[in-house]
């Protein structure tokens, strides 16, 4: 976020939401928190990014509805459901160039963006920020593909093609 505010003044009025969950009892969210948080006041970045913990699948797809791109900065996650819900939910995602994102889910350039340094992640997100037209050209694509290739009925229908092929071999 300081990157994207230090490249320019129009996006000034730009919104990053960290969305995650702290586990009760366990230091180490504790103290990664305290210091996101000291961060972002040092940085005088309170009026840019907010800190939501915890929320309710309701509270999760509201805010997802709202955002027009996302970061998902994971190094070599396994899939990535949290890039999936956000292209499901209109997002365009730009994700770590690495694991599941890279292997199954964004489309490099078509439905989302892949990097691996903060300045290819803010290329990428003022790119998408600077032109409208073509994040939400982005955002149909990467929509469609997360309920083609994700979906409860697309998995539905590729276990059911699955196990015709099994019985095939074994009748």
């Amino acid at each position: 976020m300081e990157k994207l505010l230090a490249t320019h003044d129009r996006y000034n009025n730009v919104k990053l939401a960290m969305i995650g969950g702290l586990r009760v009892n366990n230091s180490s969210d504790a103290v990664l928190l305290d210091s996101l948080r000291t961060m972002i006041k040092d940085k005088g970045l309170e009026n840019n990014v907010e800190i939501m913990l915890n929320v309710t699948d309701t509270q999760k797809m509201a805010c997802i509805g709202q955002a027009s791109v996302a970061i998902h900065t994971m190094v070599d996650e396994h899939f990535g459901i949290s890039p999936v819900e956000l292209m499901a939910g209109g997002a365009v995602v730009v994700a770590h160039n690495s694991g599941g994102p890279k292997k199954d889910i964004v489309l490099d350039g078509v439905t989302g963006y892949l990097c691996k340094t903060a300045d290819e992640y803010c290329q990428k997100v003022c790119t998408l920020l600077d032109d409208p037209e073509m994040q939400a050209k982005m955002a149909n694509k990467a929509r469609s593909r997360a309920h083609a290739k994700f979906s409860d009925v697309s998995f539905k229908a590729r276990i059911m093609q699955d196990l015709e092929q099994l019985f095939k071999v074994y009748t």
